[in-house]
């Protein structure tokens, strides 16, 4: 150039060593915040409603008695079967006591045969000694005579002794057979009973859980339906709010930089951009198409 120019200066070159480094990628997206439960309370039976207990925005606890229904029909039932439990129940105290009976006969019976078969064996020695007497003309013939109707007398008695303890015996097994029969009509009865007692017990209506009540669909004498098909009237929506669930939908490309364990921030914009620290804990792995 026909002018002066001012130098330029020389440029410097740096010479550096490529290092193996962690590069922290980070993925942002909306999410959604969620109950950790939610759970439809429903009716099992149908009824009256009797009262309810708690209302949109109350805590409760598990084992909490949200509303009762009023199903007079299934409580007298009940009654029904608790009082045919107990006739049951007399029934097989009574069976006890006629096999405790039954018993004693049996043994009266066994120590009338022994007396008789005392007997019996005394006569007959008599009865041979008298014959030996008798062509010996030690005695006479109308003392065996008598002697012989003792024995004979002595062997009828053993035969209705021994005749007496089978029929004692017989009556025996048949008490056995009927406190068998008491004992499984009292578990029969009881079943029936405890299905029904279940069936009244639909009508409390409580908390499965500590939570919330986000939702009430019942009022004072309402006449509720039970859930057929998948399908009722929703009485109450509670909710388990102390722990919350965040959904997240990562598009597909940084999807794979979304593993258990990572580190996760969350931030609220309710609560003026609050943020909130913790780990993903599942992944559902699930393609969703997007028009």
């Amino acid at each position: 150039p026909s002018a002066p120019t001012k130098e330029q200066p020389a440029r410097g070159v740096t010479i550096v060593k490529p290092e193996r480094k962690t590069i922290h990628r980070e993925v942002a997206q909306p999410g959604l915040i969620e109950a950790f439960e939610r759970t439809t309370i429903v009716a099992r039976i149908p009824g009256y409603v009797l009262k309810w207990n708690v209302d949109i925005g109350d805590p409760i606890k598990k084992g909490d008695i949200l509303a009762k229904l009023w199903v007079p029909e299934m409580e007298s039932d009940l009654k029904l079967k608790e009082e045919q439990v107990l006739q049951a129940r007399k029934i097989l105290e009574l069976t006890k006591a006629q096999m405790v009976t039954a018993k004693s006969q049996v043994q009266e019976a066994e120590a009338a045969h022994s007396r008789a078969q005392y007997t019996h064996d005394y006569w007959k020695g008599q009865s041979s000694r008298f014959d030996s007497l008798v062509m010996g003309s030690v005695l006479d013939k109308s003392t065996q005579e008598e002697t012989l109707n003792q024995f004979r007398s002595a062997a009828s008695a053993l035969a209705e002794a021994k005749a007496k303890i089978a029929s004692a015996k017989a009556v025996e097994k048949e008490k056995a057979v009927a406190q068998e029969k008491a004992e499984v009509d009292i578990r029969a009865a009881d079943a029936v009973r405890q299905t029904q007692a279940d069936l009244v017990g639909y009508a409390t209506l409580t908390a499965p859980y500590d939570g919330g009540v986000t939702q009430k669909n019942v009022n004072t004498q309402q006449f509720v339906q039970p859930a057929t098909g998948g399908k009722g009237d929703v009485l109450y929506v509670v909710e388990k709010i102390d722990k919350v669930r965040i959904f997240v939908a990562v598009p597909e490309t940084d999807a794979d930089w979304v593993r258990i364990g990572a580190a996760a921030t969350i931030r609220v914009q309710a609560l003026q951009g609050k943020q909130f620290t913790g780990t993903v804990t599942r992944t559902a792995w699930s393609l969703q198409q997007v028009n």
